[in-house]
């Protein structure tokens, strides 16, 4: 009996310690490439067999597809919706339209809710809608709107379709508080829509498995505002398209996002140079594979206030023939190849009042016609020599801008104005893997221990 006692006693010290043990491993942040590893085969499996699942509070439901316009017997407008369980109000702005807590599993065959040609008052909220169709003809959606104005879309998870939330040619729509994770091409897709918010959501983990996936996706899209979202490990965390002089992304707001371990973080791009006069502002973009933010024939747009740290290869890259962007007042810290680089078809482009901090190599122009300062200020650079005789924080000889010699900076500013944070982003995943290694190597040891102890006993 004593016996016994004391084999239970072990193995319950034992569980405890590797409880622990996996307790801590699971607080530090995988690398992109182990995560991906690790749920892909997650994903294909409730990509190909759809999804069983159960969700306390609720209501399953079959996909749901409305036309505002539609007529004529057994047409799903409106009022056929307002016969259903699923929907209450009248859709007036103080009685909208209410479809809430439903879960809805497209079996790859459909978008789960989808509305069409709909200018009435709407609020989708709290549902979870996932595997919508995957066809590459005709992919699904969890919420895919076209034509649709004045609705919310609040607090669902829509995870694994091929688009999270797809909106099409809409204007004034509110999307906050969702989830849209491991879709195949992108969490938020929006497509030649105008005055949309997209605010406090997370799109992590859309990995496409052929295509290159997208947290937020603004295609042809104008005045929109993307804050406060979270978009890590897709190819691109938020990505602003255009395609021809006529047909851009501009007039959008990208502010104060989290941005970190996708391929590019925040990426402009536009056929002809025509993803303009945009504002990125206030984000936090780090440890991105290739690019923090690249910028690529997007002219005249403005990035100010960012933190762009500890990636991978170039902090921010401006390329192909894009003019005229200003930078400023942003943070350029610890990137691992040039911390901002201008390329050689791209002039005009203005930087100034920024700091460089801990780059392998501040800067890049391959031009001489772009300006490193506004004819006051210039921008702190960490591997400045020059002096300030006079002590108005600006040095008394140019900073050179590599590779050609003839970029410079004529007011390098001696002390950074804004508060640096820590170099280095948080602990190397080297030391994350020993720690956790050496943890484990413990959590034997003792439990060894303890065996033996007992078997004496």
């Amino acid at each position: 009996m004593i016996k016994n006692q004391k084999e239970i006693s072990f193995l319950t010290i034992l569980s405890i310690l590797m409880l622990c043990f996996y307790t801590c491993t699971l607080t530090n942040q995988p690398i992109q490439e182990n995560l991906i590893d690790l749920h892909e085969n997650d994903m294909n499996l409730r990509y190909s067999k759809g999804l069983n699942v159960e969700i306390s509070g609720s209501i399953i439901e079959n996909p749901i597809f409305i036309n505002g316009t539609a007529s004529g017997i057994a047409a799903q407008n409106w009022t056929w919706a307002e016969a259903q369980d699923w929907c209450s109000g009248s859709g007036t702005s103080n009685n909208p339209y209410i479809i809430e807590n439903l879960l809805i599993n497209g079996n790859n065959l459909s978008n789960c809710i989808e509305i069409h040609n709909s200018d009435k008052f709407i609020i989708i909220r709290d549902c979870t809608v996932l595997n919508s169709s995957l066809s590459e003809s005709d992919p699904g959606a969890g919420i895919f709107l076209k034509n649709v104005s004045n609705s919310k879309l609040i607090d669902n998870e829509c995870d694994y379709n091929a688009y999270g939330i797809f909106m099409e040619q809409c204007t004034f729509n509110n999307i906050t508080g969702n989830s849209a994770s491991f879709n195949r091409w992108a969490g938020f897709h929006l497509n030649l829509c105008e005055n949309i918010t997209i605010s406090n959501n997370i799109a992590n983990n859309n990995v496409g498995v052929v295509y290159e996936s997208v947290g937020i996706y603004l295609n042809l899209c104008n005045f929109n505002e993307v804050y406060e979202n979270t978009a890590n490990y897709n190819t691109y965390g938020i990505r602003l398209s255009g395609l021809v002089s006529i047909w851009g992304s501009h007039n959008n707001t990208i502010r104060n996002n989290k941005v970190s371990y996708n391929d590019i973080g925040i990426y402009l791009y536009g056929d002809f140079g025509r993803s303009y006069d945009n504002n990125i502002s206030g984000n936090i973009v780090s440890n991105n594979l290739e690019y923090g933010i690249r910028v690529s024939r997007s002219p005249q747009n403005i990035f100010c206030n960012n933190l762009v740290r500890d990636n991978d290869n170039i902090g921010i890259s401006v390329w192909k023939e894009s003019h005229n962007n200003t930078f400023t007042e942003n943070i350029i810290l610890n990137n691992n190849g040039v911390g901002l680089k201008i390329d050689y078809d791209c002039y005009w482009n203005l930087v100034y009042y920024n700091c460089f901090v801990g780059n392998a190599i501040n800067a890049q122009d391959e031009r001489t016609d772009n300006e490193w300062d506004n004819g006051v200020y210039g921008n702190y650079w960490d591997d400045y020599n020059g002096i300030d005789a006079n002590d108005d924080n600006i040095g008394d000889n140019p900073y050179d801008v590599p590779p050609t010699g003839s970029s410079v900076d004529n007011f390098p500013l001696m002390t950074c104005p804004f508060s640096i944070p820590s170099v280095g982003g948080g602990f190397p995943i080297e030391l994350i893997i020993l720690i956790a290694s050496i943890s484990g190597g413990v959590v034997i040891v003792i439990a060894a221990i303890l065996f033996i102890r007992i078997k004496r006993k």
